[in-house]
């Protein structure tokens, strides 16, 4: 197995620099974080020169402000440098702090900690949330143009911003964004208890409500404290969806326009492996990658 990983390693090509999307999960900080899990399982450490590679071209790229570090994504259309672990500054700040973590340069724990002080800046504390910035009109310290449907979830929401802080905790210490974890980790923990009394309208892990669960079980593990409490909430879900589906019958809701997908971010295999979370606690999360 191992040698059938090295040669797919081997044949794969980084795309032109200057086309490359940034993000975690089309682009620079997803395939860092790969080839880091890579090099520890394959005990090789050419590929963390590679990942190297990989966080120079983020530096290189990155737009240094006031307000933090971000990034322009080629790929998308979106007018502002995105929040979020999925395609902004938090799975780019994740990453980057775990390579500064594999190698020692803080070259990569500064721009780490610049992506998180941007999203800092697009916090809006009263409410605990942070912005979706692909919705045109919105200015920070001003009233949101619109709620987004992403609060809480893993993509685009706080959800996945807690997550990243959550891994950079567990990469380089407290002091790596603990704030606003506790900040995002709490509105999360309030998104999913307000939801699990309705109906479920998405159960996937990635814009649904399996994705929230699935981080505060995160949160329990890294964080512990009160989180281990509020990940109850988890085992909530698990029973609503198991009380008002039959899965024989019912099509679980996945995050899907129509219908259902077997995929795993948005279809019944994470949905699947969320209720693999809840029956043992020892399950791996999908949503993270095992580097260290």
């Amino acid at each position: 197995m191992h040698a059938a990983a090295r040669r797919l390693v081997g044949r794969a090509i980084a795309p032109d620099p200057v086309r490359r999307c940034p993000d975690l999960v089309s682009g620079v900080a997803g395939r860092i974080l790969g080839l880091l899990a890579l090099a520890r399982a394959l005990d090789d450490d050419r590929l963390v020169g590679d990942a190297v590679d990989d966080g120079q071209q983020l530096v290189a790229a990155a737009r240094v402000t006031r307000h933090g570090w971000s990034w322009s994504d080629p790929t998308s259309e979106a007018a502002r440098h995105l929040c979020g672990i999925s395609h902004g500054a938090a799975g780019i700040g994740w990453a980057l702090l775990e390579l500064s973590a594999a190698t020692g340069d803080t070259r990569f724990a500064a721009a780490g900690r610049g992506a998180f002080a941007y999203e800092g800046s697009w916090l809006d504390v009263a409410s605990g949330t942070w912005p979706d910035l692909r919705i045109p009109r919105q200015r920070r310290g001003a009233p949101r143009a619109m709620t987004s449907a992403m609060m809480g979830t893993w993509c685009h929401g706080e959800a996945g911003i807690a997550l990243s802080r959550l891994q950079a905790i567990a990469a380089a210490g407290s002091g790596e964004g603990d704030d606003d974890a506790e900040v995002a980790l709490e509105t999360t923990r309030r998104v999913l208890a307000d939801a699990i009394p309705h109906e479920i309208s998405d159960l996937s892990l990635c814009h649904g409500l399996a994705g929230a669960a699935d981080v505060l079980l995160c949160a329990a593990s890294v964080a512990g404290g009160r989180w281990r409490a509020a990940a109850t909430l988890a085992t909530d879900l698990g029973q609503a969806a198991l009380e008002r589906y039959d899965a024989d019958r019912d099509p679980l809701p996945c995050g899907t326009p129509h219908g259902t997908t077997p995929s795993l971010f948005v279809g019944t295999s994470g949905i699947g492996w969320f209720f693999l979370r809840l029956y043992d606690d020892a399950t791996n999360s999908p949503l993270l990658l095992r580097i260290g």
